[in-house]
């Protein structure tokens, strides 16, 4: 009892510092109507002044609670770039954020969906889909995969007393490592995905080994802020957690001294 109790206290506490530093809750589409393309499918979809999902996709509603219909979380990570939380996960451990860029009018739908009967770790697969806002596209690109943030180091100050250096090692993986609180010296490597919304802003998502856990996140560039969402399942308990952080990049990239990852 007392080591259970101990080890709530310091994910509390660990999980608390790392939404100091995030960026406030965003009303600035609230009952604004999107028509989108998604997965071959054209819908709209509006968040009500109540946080209630409207929409008539067949589609999107495979990833909300449909008996809730409300949003979690929506915050504005970049300009212009609404990062939405669909689904907390807690009711089949699938948890879903949808990405709306307006600069380009782009839409991107990301999955984290947790496997407990899998044998190996990690236990999380994440996987996305890519559509359109219809309107005027003005030929912009779609957000596609990526490569442009191999070989940066970043430190990510989530409170006075907690940050965590990310180091992205190669298309595939990255490394982090905690500094201060109650995790301090924790680092492992873990499985990576990237992908580029558009110049400046990313979405990362990482999937740990340790323990069973995933994170996302939105990485803009420009404001050097990262915004995001730590998922998992520990203690036979579901966790869906907001986060964000200041960032300051503390190296140069691989690329100028002439080294190239994989």
């Amino acid at each position: 009892m007392t080591e259970q109790l101990i080890h709530d206290i310091s994910f509390d506490t660990f999980t608390n510092e790392l939404k100091k530093n995030r960026l406030k809750r965003s009303n600035e589409i609230i009952n604004i109507e999107f028509n989108l393309f998604l997965n071959n499918e054209s819908f709209y979809f509006c968040i009500d002044e109540n946080d209630r999902i409207k929409t008539n996709s067949i589609f999107l509603s495979d990833y909300f609670d449909n008996k809730n219909r409300q949003i979690s979380d929506l915050t504005e990570a970049a300009q212009g770039v609404f990062f939405i939380e669909l689904s907390k996960g807690n009711v089949d451990f699938a948890h879903t954020v949808l990405i709306l860029d307006l600069n380009n009018n782009n839409v991107v739908l990301f999955v984290s969906q947790y496997q407990p009967s899998k044998k190996t770790s990690p236990r999380f697969e994440q996987n996305y889909h890519i559509g359109r806002i219809i309107g005027n596209h003005s030929n912009t690109l779609l957000p596609t995969e990526t490569r442009d943030l191999i070989g940066l180091h970043i430190l990510n100050e989530y409170s006075d007393t907690t940050a965590v250096e990310h180091i992205y090692i190669n298309s595939q993986w990255y490394a982090y490592h905690i500094y201060g609180g109650v995790r301090h010296g924790d680092c492992d490597c873990d499985q990576a995905s990237y992908l580029k919304i558009r110049d400046n802003v990313y979405l990362l998502g990482f999937r740990e080994r340790a323990v069973d856990v995933a994170i996302i996140l939105i990485l803009d560039m420009e404001s050097m802020r990262n915004t995001g969402f730590a998922i998992g399942y520990t203690d036979q308990q579901w966790f869906s957690i907001p986060i964000g952080a200041y960032m300051k990049k503390i190296n140069k990239r691989l690329d100028e001294h002439s080294l190239y990852a994989l």
